[in-house]
């Protein structure tokens, strides 16, 4: 599986990516230093006026969710398309449960205290207009702090966002989108499921119910959840604007991504339909390169960071080998001084609780964006 390397040079100018044992002969040979490990960011140790570094292109495929969210950077020039990056971000889905967690917090603290004014009224930021919940806005934020830090790596010349379009009235009042506000498909096959539900009104031809338990039932099908969707149609305005802030932004649809991915041959996935909404033509070869999973962290205080137990963080990107010779690599979530103990989380999602520190090896130490 190939993997890249991001470039820059002595003045910091960004250059066209490398393969991974490139870079590490360069660093070898002492003719470039290494500034990130994961993914691998090299400087040259020159600076570097190439006059054909217009000529190649760079194109930021994104694949917008809820929960996951597809990035794929596609590398262009006069001979042929390569992809350089590719990888799926996580969002968090616990902002909703921590600030009601925070709520109840807030309100023990203000019913204990002997007097306190009453501040019912003040709701001006909530009320404020254009405002998005922070549930959605924190996943936007993530995208663009992904992409903030891609930017400093690689050029980017254009990004491709696929629009998502979904009738919620339709699903859930029965009102319906005005007809300029419809996707147009060109292709039926793939979105024959929709169809059927719209021409039905959403609704079970057998027991004329919203909920179609019967008609579900029949297909071995589920009930539609609405919740993610919602999240993305209510936040997908924001991210529009801030994307096309960083370079200029193109518009594509789901049923394009479908029909592009079936034509060339390209597995389902976040990433994979985040390389084909840049809607260059591509081939299966040309995708089979390492895909990182990407996790922005949440700002922790300064005292929970700097804490240092015998040369490791909380968050470093470590290695654990027991005695077996079994190894797991994850990131420590909590550190023990007193019994020079920590606790880590595999990539896995394995919880290995009070391991000892001596078998413990640094990989790296991510700051705000973690790749795996």
């Amino acid at each position: 599986m190939v993997e890249y390397s991001f470039v820059v040079d002595l003045s910091g100018n960004r250059l066209s990516p490398c393969n991974k044992n490139k870079a590490y002969y360069l660093i070898r040979k002492n003719k470039a230093k290494m500034l990130n490990k994961f993914p691998m960011v090299i400087q040259l140790q020159k600076i570097v006026e190439d006059d054909n570094i217009d000529d190649v292109k760079n194109y930021l495929g994104i694949d917008d969710g809820s929960k996951n969210v597809g990035l794929g950077i596609i590398q262009q020039c006069n001979t042929k398309v390569k992809t350089v990056f590719k990888g799926t971000i996580e969002l968090r889905q616990d902002v909703s449960t921590k600030m009601t967690v925070r709520k109840g917090h807030r309100t023990y603290h203000r019913y204990h205290k002997r007097y306190r004014e009453k501040r019912f009224d003040n709701r001006r930021a909530s009320k404020r207009k254009n405002r998005l919940a922070p549930t959605i806005l924190q996943k936007k934020q993530s995208i663009l702090r992904v992409v903030s830090k891609l930017l400093k790596w690689t050029k980017i010349d254009a990004i491709y966002l696929e629009d998502v379009l979904i009738d919620i009235r339709a699903m859930i009042e029965g009102k319906k989108l005005y007809k300029w506000q419809y996707q147009k498909s060109n292709r039926l096959d793939n979105n024959i499921r929709l169809a059927v539900f719209m021409r039905d009104n959403f609704k079970c031809v057998d027991c004329n119910s919203n909920m179609m338990d019967r008609y579900l039932t029949k297909i071995k099908g589920k009930n539609l959840y609405i919740r993610h969707p919602m999240h993305v149609m209510q936040g997908k305005k924001y991210l529009q604007v801030e994307l096309g802030k960083i370079a200029p932004l193109s518009l594509t649809t789901g049923a394009d991504t479908a029909n592009h991915r079936i034509d060339w041959n390209i597995e389902k996935s976040h990433s994979n339909d985040a390389l084909v909404v840049c809607g260059t033509e591509i081939k299966t070869k040309d995708i089979n390169i390492k895909e990182w999973h990407i996790k922005p962290l949440r700002r922790k205080s300064k005292g929970d960071i700097d804490k240092i137990v015998d040369g490791f963080r909380l968050r470093d990107y470590v290695k654990y080998t027991k005695r077996n010779g079994l190894c797991y690599i994850g990131y420590i979530t909590a550190l023990y001084p007193d019994k020079k103990q920590f606790n880590m989380t595999t990539k896995d999602d394995i919880v290995l609780k009070r391991y000892g520190l001596k078998s413990l090896n640094l990989i790296s130490r991510p700051n705000s964006i973690r790749f795996l």
